[in-house]
């Protein structure tokens, strides 16, 4: 993911302002119903500027937000001062500084295809570690181009599934939508997952 992150942390200003642009409830409104009550813990991987960790806080979740970037982890805690959200520099695959924690809720929008190939399965075994038995993981992804850092293509989509399954969840939905930022060619797949059995420690 390293790639990645120095295209983030170059880019962190314009990246911030354009994911700004958008409404979580526009950008996220297939997640709504898949939302644990309020009051429970949340986990944003990859929060870039904040903007979702701080609208699930607005609603009433008690949010971990944890991002690579130095620079975006810092934009995050200057747009959304005074959010709630409790933002830590960290990222998969070990998530080192959260991983003793456990959550009811994980979210990774736009995060799961700059994962290198040979860390997904570490990724996903940190991410089973720290979901509650019952929780949910919502995984937002599309394919990269061919000048985009990091490896994913239309087929990972069910290797993806099928690589949680083997964590211990099972599919509980997967939606295919258009770009909320009007970008052209970048269509997403979100795969929302259920720990349906205790993940083994």
């Amino acid at each position: 993911m390293q790639s990645a992150v120095e295209r983030f942390e170059r880019e962190a200003a314009r990246l911030a302002a354009l994911y700004e642009q958008a409404h979580f409830h526009r950008v996220h409104a297939h997640l709504l119903p898949h939302l644990p009550p309020l009051g429970s813990d949340i986990l944003d991987v990859g929060s870039g500027s904040g903007r979702d960790a701080a609208a699930l806080a607005r609603m009433g979740y008690k949010v971990t937000a944890v991002e690579p970037s130095s620079t975006l982890i810092s934009m995050a805690r200057a747009l959304h001062r005074g959010s709630g959200v409790h933002w830590i520099h960290d990222g998969l695959p070990d998530l080192r500084h959260v991983r003793q924690a456990m959550f009811d809720f994980i979210m990774l929008s736009a995060v799961w295809m700059y994962v290198p190939p040979r860390d997904r399965h570490a990724s996903a075994a940190t991410l089973a570690r720290m979901t509650r038995p019952g929780g949910r993981i919502a995984l937002s992804l599309r394919e990269l181009a061919d000048d985009e850092p990091g490896i994913f293509r239309r087929d990972d989509v069910d290797r993806t599934a099928a690589m949680f399954a083997e964590h211990g969840f099972e599919g509980l939905a997967r939606y295919e939508t258009g770009d909320t930022l009007r970008r052209l060619g970048k269509k997403w797949t979100t795969l929302v997952l259920a720990a349906v059995d205790r993940p083994s420690q």
